[in-house]
This record gives C-alpha cells, structure tokens and sequence, in this order.
C-alpha cells in the first residue's frame, strides 16, 4: 500500500500558532508484479464532508476525512489477505 496526505497551515485557536491540518489524502493498493492504475486510488477530500459536520470547521472536516480514511484502511486489511512487507512484521 502507498499513501499520501497533503496538509496546508491552519490557525487553531486564538493564539498565532499555525498547525498543518490535512486537507486531501489518498492510498493504493500495490500488487508486486501488477503495473499501478491511477484509477486504483482512493482518495478523500476534506471539502466533501461540510454535510458531515456539525460546524462547518475546516479542522472539523479534516478530522473526519482522517478518520473515514483509516476506518477504510482497516477495513481493507481486515477483508484481504494482504502480504505484508518484512519492513512491517
């Protein structure tokens, strides 16, 4: 699996203090052998979840985006029997 997440600065709170907060994030099953697809990419974008949120907060939607993308990580690895790299085991 391959993985990106691209954040942007984001002021949080009442103090000058800017965090990166995520703003699109994507991943890829990889099969050794198998030449990558583009369109194999699962990508999630925190401006689709402003019907998701209480609060139309940016932070907000970049949580739940995280969130949503994880739960699917999970669940991926969960239904497959992915080979895991000997890096990870």
């Amino acid at each position: 699996m391959v993985a990106d997440i691209e954040t942007l600065p984001y002021k949080i709170g009442n103090q000058n203090v800017k965090s990166h907060v995520a703003y699109t994030a994507g991943y890829m099953l990889v099969t050794p052998g198998v030449k990558p697809d583009k369109r194999h990419i699962i990508k999630f974008y925190a401006n689709d979840y402003h019907y998701y949120v209480i609060e139309n907060d940016f932070l907000e939607r970049s949580t739940k985006m995280l969130s949503d993308m994880i739960t699917r990580v999970i669940i991926l690895f969960s239904l497959k029997k992915v080979r895991r790299s000997k890096l990870l085991s």
